[in-house]
């Protein structure tokens, strides 16, 4: 962060000892932090100032301390942890996405520490409002059918997110290759043959002999996970597959990429009110 002062923890509970009334807001980047702007209303236009997580030195021993893995979501739950004891008046925020915990391990209570409602912060986008807007009207891809395409798009973003499970399940740390040779429109929905995905990951981690143990367990996945869509569906699947989809339903060329995708949803971060309960 070459703009801004990497702060240590120890500077910071003394800001807070100092300031409680100061609403700081700490996301896990800067993609979060555009977004949340954005939903404040704009530079300039709100009290709190947003903080990206690389603004803040957490050193590599407390993410030992605290048996967490490395990445900026582990940061965050880190300087929520060590914050935690500051007073309870105190009104500055970490926010932090749930990704696969609320299926997994759960979501452990911290003061002033706040897990996204849904799985990630993308997926308060995830409205056919909203969907409809970035596809229809703004990348002018060819949808005929929006509920169509929809309740298509959330079966295979299950699926997805279902694989994602069984590996973290079974404790494989699988490396992950895109399904776009997989997937296909037919009649305006998405599919995605997820036999041959699974059989090409599997190959790929040498996990062949395996694909009984691994496809009985994604079956389980499929039938656990119910309820709102967005509570079983990847922010980084779901901007994957809005990407691929301006691109097989002929739409705008310069929203083909992901990065485009997500700018989208930095542009229509004040369509999404929900997302000012996290900071409010």
């Amino acid at each position: 962060m070459p703009s801004e002062t990497r702060r240590s923890i120890e500077e910071l509970v003394a800001r807070y000892e100092l300031e409680p009334e100061l609403r700081d807001i700490y996301v896990e980047g800067q993609y979060d932090k555009d977004i949340f702007s954005v939903c404040l209303g704009g530079v300039g236009n709100f009290p709190e100032v947003i903080y990206d997580i690389g603004t803040v030195s957490v050193p590599a021993e407390l993410l030992l301390e605290y048996e967490l893995t490395s990445g900026n979501k582990q940061r965050l739950i880190v300087l929520a942890k060590k914050l935690a004891a500051l007073d309870p008046e105190c009104l500055y925020r970490c926010i932090v996405d749930r990704d696969l915990d609320h299926w997994l391990q759960g979501l452990e209570e911290v003061p002033r520490l706040r897990w996204t409602d849904h799985t990630s912060v993308e997926l308060y986008f995830f409205t056919k409002e909203i969907i409809a807007h970035i596809l229809i009207t703004a990348t002018r891809s060819k949808i005929k059918d929006i509920d169509l395409y929809l309740s298509s798009a959330v079966y295979v973003l299950k699926l997805m997110y279902a694989m994602r499970l069984v590996d973290k399940e079974l404790r494989w740390e699988l490396e992950w290759i895109e399904p776009t040779k997989q997937l296909s429109e037919k009649a305006g929905a998405v599919q995605l043959d997820s036999v041959i995905y699974v059989r090409n990951l599997l190959s790929k981690n040498k996990k062949s002999k395996d694909i009984g143990e691994f496809n009985a367990a994604l079956a389980r996945w499929m039938e656990t996970l119910n309820g709102d869509p967005r509570s079983y569906i990847r922010g980084h699947d779901l901007v994957f597959l809005l990407a691929w989809t301006v691109k097989e339903f002929n739409g705008v060329k310069e929203f083909q990429s992901e990065v485009a995708m997500e700018r989208a949803f930095v542009l229509v971060a004040n369509k999404a009110p929900d997302l000012l309960g996290l900071v409010r």
